[in-house]
C-alpha cells in the first residue's frame, strides 16, 4: 500500500479518518499510520485475526524502526506482548479499531450512519460481488467520503486474471454476460471479473476515477475521489 500512497499523496487532503473492509492482518493500515493518519478501522470476517492483530503490528514497526525482526513466540499472548513492547501498545491502542467477526466484520452488514471518511479501502473485495451488488458497494461507500475523500479498491481484472492463470482455472461468461474465473476444484468461489465494460461504466459515474495499477500488480488497482 505504501507504493499506493507515494502515487497519490498530492491528492490526500486530510488524514484523520480511515476504514479498511477486508482489512486481513492490518498491513495497510499500518502505511497509513506511517502516512499520518490518526483513526484507523479495520474489518474482516476472519475472527483468528483478532488474537494476531497486535502481533502483526509489533513485527511490523520492528521492522521499521529497528531493521530486524520482533522477539515474538507462535504462543504469545496479547498481553504478554503489551508487557514487552510498551511503547508499541500505546501507539496501536490509541490509533487502531478492529472489528473481526463473521456478521459485523462483513461490508454488507456494515452501518456507516452519519460517519464520514477521509479514506475508505476495500482490498480485493468487490470481485467477490456481481455488477449490481459491486455497484452499490462502490456507490454506498463513495457516498460515505469526506470531500476531497479518497476511495481505493483492487479487483481482479480480465486481463490480469488471463495472464497469471494458473492450473485448473476457467475463464467464461455467465448468463448476465460477466465474465467469471473460478477453480474447477471450487467452482463455488467466484471472481466477477472486471473488463472494459464494466470499468469504462465506472468511469462515465466518477469522472475521477484512476488507475493505480503497476506492471508488477496482479490486479487492477484503482482510486476515486470525492469533490
Amino acid at each position: 500500500m505504501s507504493h499506493i500512497l507515494d502515487k497519490i499523496k498530492k491528492d490526500i487532503k486530510r488524514t484523520d479518518k480511515v476504514i479498511d473492509f477486508g482489512c486481513d492482518d492490518g498491513l495497510d493500515l499500518f502505511s497509513f499510520h506511517d502516512f499520518g493518519f490518526k483513526i484507523l478501522i479495520g474489518l474482516d470476517t476472519n475472527e483468528e485475526l483478532k488474537y494476531f492483530i497486535f502481533k502483526k503490528f509489533v513485527q511490523y514497526k520492528y521492522e521499521m524502526d529497528e531493521n530486524g525482526f520482533a522477539d515474538t513466540r507462535p504462543k504469545d499472548r496479547i498481553v504478554d506482548l503489551r508487557k514487552r513492547y510498551p511503547k508499541y501498545w500505546d501507539e496501536f491502542d490509541c490509533c487502531f479499531s478492529f472489528i473481526f467477526d463473521k456478521k459485523a466484520g462483513n461490508i454488507l452488514n456494515y452501518n456507516f450512519g452519519e460517519e464520514k471518511y477521509d479514506f475508505i479501502i476495500a482490498s480485493r473485495l468487490l470481485h467477490f460481488f456481481d455488477r449490481g451488488r459491486a455497484e452499490d458497494q462502490i456507490e454506498r461507500l463513495y457516498d460515505s467520503l469526506n470531500t476531497n475523500g479518497i476511495f481505493y479498491f483492487s479487483v481482479n481484472t480480465l486481463d490480469k486474471t488471463k495472464k497469471g492463470l494458473e492450473k485448473g482455472w476457467i475463464i467464461e461468461r455467465n448468463s448476465s454476460g460477466e465474465y467469471i474465473g473460478y477453480n474447477s476444484e471450487k467452482p463455488s468461489n467466484l471472481w466477477y471479473l472486471y473488463d472494459d465494460l464494466k470499468l469504462n461504466y465506472l468511469q462515465s459515474k466518477y469522472k475521477t476515477l484512476k488507475s493505480v495499477s503497476n506492471d508488477r500488480s496482479s490486479e487492477g488497482q484503482f482510486v476515486i475521489i470525492k469533490n
